[in-house]
């Protein structure tokens, strides 16, 4: 290690998702504890996030496209920032989780130095940010709106898309939600099955619950 450097600790946080379903699974996430990380102030940290009124706007424009052959999708990412596809621009190091069983006999003293983002690392939300917001430019040929990063735009074939960290609100047409698919599949992302708005299927999405209703109206609580 470079001497004057921080060592920061980690740890696995293990959970049960979806507890008492019948799609309950464990789940095990190695995080830095790198707080009072003071070399945070010398870099980027605060990742972008969909402005209210863009999401807003895609419901909006839903209401009135939901049958023509278009859907309101919700797409999430599994284990998002360790699929960045850049590395950090700081060395970093930290202590291995007692887990790997590296701080035993020979190896006690051993570190690891991370490469790429973790969880934890103040900024790995915008290494992620970088590498979902560029395949949607270059894989899916999308074009940015003008003021809001997070909200993008294809014409032929039709999708808009809200990006929100992991969580990916779009509407799309056949066509469009095809190709979106298929991208990810190259792209070897790991996500979960993605869901379509539907009246029996609400979606959530960055902190709302949006139905569709009988009339073919929707709702945003």
């Amino acid at each position: 290690m470079p001497k004057g450097i921080r060592l920061f600790n980690s740890r696995f946080v293990d959970e049960i998702k979806n507890p008492g379903t019948d799609k309950a699974f464990e789940k095990s996430r190695l995080v830095v504890q790198a707080y009072n990380d003071q070399e945070k102030e010398l870099v980027l940290t605060q990742s972008l996030t969909i402005q209210r009124v863009s999401q807003r706007l895609i419901l909006c424009i839903a209401t009135m496209k939901l049958n023509d052959n278009t859907g309101l999708y919700l797409r999430d990412i599994s284990q998002a920032y360790v699929q960045s596809t850049t590395n950090l621009n700081r060395e970093f190091y930290v202590r291995p989780p007692r887990e790997l069983q590296l701080q035993l006999g020979m190896e006690k003293d051993s570190v690891l130095k991370v490469l790429k983002p973790l969880y934890g690392v103040p900024e790995a939300g915008n290494h992620w940010f970088k590498t979902y917001h560029a395949h949607h430019i270059q894989q899916l040929s999308m074009e940015q709106s003008t003021y809001d990063l997070c909200l993008l735009y294809s014409n032929a074939p039709f999708g808009i898309v809200g990006l929100q960290t992991d969580d990916t609100l779009f509407l799309a047409n056949k066509d469009f939600a095809i190709v979106e698919q298929e991208e990810l599949d190259k792209a070897k992302f790991m996500a979960k099955e993605r869901e379509e708005l539907t009246v029996n299927t609400p979606i959530k999405f960055n902190g709302g619950l949006i139905k569709l209703l009988q009339d073919g109206s929707i709702s945003l609580i």
